[in-house]
């Protein structure tokens, strides 16, 4: 019972730690939010998430996110890609609704990692005002 208890305890400690490590990395300001973690996740884990901002200016003057160019869309679109199909192997394409078609030249972006092992990327599309959070190691 207390290997039960214990198994249980190190679960919601490591789904906790996961979402206070997404907390830190969004800007302040947004409205409304919707956070897909993984649950199963311990070391490796695939998380989803969208905050959506009605003024735009804390995700245009953070200094960690850059104006994504014509060159660099399809990099971040190979990213989504490539969460697109963890999801989906993971049996959780329900929780993902991102549609690549809103990565466009003047959008914002915040990678960190430069493999499809193991990446968070944190994509804001100008024209709906959400950030988009993404992260994979699995």
């Amino acid at each position: 019972m207390k290997k039960i208890l214990l198994a249980a305890l190190l679960g919601a400690l490591v789904v906790l730690c996961s979402a206070c490590a997404v907390q830190s990395d969004i800007p302040r300001g947004y409205t409304q939010k919707e956070e897909h973690f993984d649950e199963n996740g311990f070391q490796n884990y695939t998380d989803y998430c969208k905050y959506y901002y009605a003024d735009t200016s804390a995700i245009e003057n953070n200094k960690r996110f850059q104006k994504l160019t014509a060159d660099q869309v399809q990099d971040i679109k190979d990213y989504f890609k490539n969460f697109a199909q963890w999801m989906e192997a993971e049996g959780r394409s329900e929780e993902y609704d991102f549609a690549p078609s809103c990565i466009n030249a003047g959008d914002y972006v915040c990678k960190v990692k430069d493999s499809f092992e193991d990446y968070t990327i944190l994509f804001f599309d100008t024209q709906s005002g959400v950030l988009y959070y993404i992260h994979n190691n699995s």
